[in-house]
């Protein structure tokens, strides 16, 4: 897409997801970092 092509190729990106589940009894978290780049989409 005409979007992905103003995209430089060394650009980096972070992503924040919160939710929650009734069956949890306390806060998780996870770092997660690719080794390789990964398009979605």
């Amino acid at each position: 897409s005409d979007v992905m092509r103003r995209i430089p190729n060394d650009a980096e990106c972070a992503q924040v997801l919160i939710g929650s589940m009734h069956n949890l009894t306390r806060p998780i978290m996870a770092f997660v970092r690719l080794s390789r780049g990964l398009s979605i989409g």
